[in-house]
């Protein structure tokens, strides 16, 4: 397995400014982040034809609207996971797409890890939970759980504070602890 080199927020806004002069510059923010924007994509969409276009209509958005990037400290992977969760909220409304959760093993250890029903631990329990969560709801399990983005990054993507994005996911948690239960 290749090792990326890890760079700070820092030397990321240095290639974003790079990239502003000569596009081709974007080349190392796709490289660095396209796996991730991938996973986070194919975890909520099943059709990988679908899945492809998403992840290359976030780049390409991306892209040309990179002037529009705000640099705040942190890195440019909360802006793209924001434009993916834009576009797959696009893509379920134009076209009626039924959403997708990915589960293992680990994503269900890490849910009742976090101090929360044992319950969770029966998967196909926690799937009809899930499925019963609005997108929004849904969305904020998979981030924080399964995605492993931190609250802040959280707050970014969906336009909320840090706070909001904490206090609306243990809501959800509780919410679908009382789902699981029933």
């Amino acid at each position: 397995m290749i090792k990326q080199k890890v760079i700070t927020p820092e030397e990321e806004y240095e290639i974003v400014l790079a990239a502003l002069k000569n596009p081709a510059e974007f080349r190392i923010l796709y490289d660095l982040h396209y796996t991730a924007i991938f996973r986070f994509v194919h975890s909520r969409v099943s059709d990988i034809n679908a899945v492809a276009d998403v992840v290359s209509d976030v780049f390409y958005s991306a892209l040309t609207k990179l002037s529009t990037y705000s640099y705040k400290g942190y890195s440019i992977k909360s802006w793209l996971y924001k434009i993916a969760y834009n576009q797959i909220m696009s893509l379920y409304r134009s076209e009626s797409k039924i959403r997708t959760v990915s589960l293992d093993t680990e994503d269900l250890e890490t849910l009742a890890d976090d101090g929360e029903s044992r319950s969770f631990l029966d998967l196909d329990v926690l799937k009809r939970g899930l499925n019963q969560l609005s997108d929004e709801d849904l969305s904020l399990v998979e981030m924080k759980y399964f995605e492993k983005i931190s609250y802040r990054e959280m707050g970014q993507i969906l336009g909320i504070t840090e706070v909001n994005a904490k206090v609306k996911t243990h809501r959800v948690i509780k919410k679908l602890r009382g789902l699981i239960v029933k």
